[in-house]
């Protein structure tokens, strides 16, 4: 167990507690939580270490002034998004459900004979696959096909778009994507974390996004014919 000393208290961290360097997850429903921005400030406040709910609750508070500032919200609407300590062991709960946060140790103050439950991350970056199996079957990815087709009607005036080999298309694009920079990162997890561990969920996808796109450029001629069969030419 590790011992970290602080003024009036000792963080006791427990020997078992090693975060994952990254956490690829492929699950829709935890890529959500990772995304639901009630769970987000938690996530970001805990990239400092293990804390007590108290410290979370504090850090979460002062990181959603921040943002709310930042967006032009009035004081009133801030303080109706900051939450109390019983919300965030809530919260808490949900991620630890989720295998988002472990419980990483105690805290012990001086001169009390009751200890407080440290919480971490349980990976130093989080690696959501963009789009799962599971997602492609929801209504969301129907409308999602739908609107790509119609958009390449656009471009392609004189083509009768296939809705079924553009879905097909679209899901192995993503399957062969994710796969490579699965592999990528999984090889080069310190090196990875390094570069995008300061990044919020959204930029992270974003980047993970284009990234995915710039790998299946490799393999162009191979899905060109596969769109061209899409789109009956």
């Amino acid at each position: 167990m590790k011992i970290l000393a602080w003024m009036s208290f000792t963080n006791a961290i427990d020997e078992n507690y090693k975060p994952e360097a990254i956490r690829i997850i492929r699950a829709e429903a935890v890529h959500k939580i990772l995304e639901d921005p009630n769970f987000e400030p938690i996530i970001v406040s805990l990239r400092e270490g293990p804390m007590t709910i108290e410290e979370i609750t504090r850090r979460y508070n002062a990181y959603v002034e921040v943002i709310g500032s930042s967006n032009d919200l009035t004081d009133s609407e801030i303080r109706k998004r900051q939450k109390s300590e019983m919300t965030i062991y809530r919260y808490i709960k949900d991620l630890e459900n989720a295998n988002i946060v472990v419980q990483a140790g105690r805290q012990i103050e001086s001169g009390k004979t009751t200890t407080k439950a440290l919480y971490g991350r349980s990976a130093t970056l989080f690696y959501p696959l963009l789009k799962t199996s599971e997602w492609w079957e929801s209504t969301e990815a129907e409308e999602f096909v739908d609107v790509q087709v119609e958009l390449l009607k656009l471009y392609l005036p004189e083509s009768k778009v296939s809705k079924t080999k553009l879905k097909q298309l679209l899901i192995q694009l993503d399957a062969d994507g994710d796969a490579v920079g699965a592999k990528i990162f999984e090889e080069n997890k310190e090196k990875v974390s390094k570069i995008i561990k300061d990044l919020t969920f959204k930029e992270i996808d974003k980047h993970l996004q284009r990234f995915s796109y710039l790998i299946t450029l490799f393999e162009s001629e191979r899905y060109l014919k596969d769109l061209k069969d899409c789109c009956g030419e």
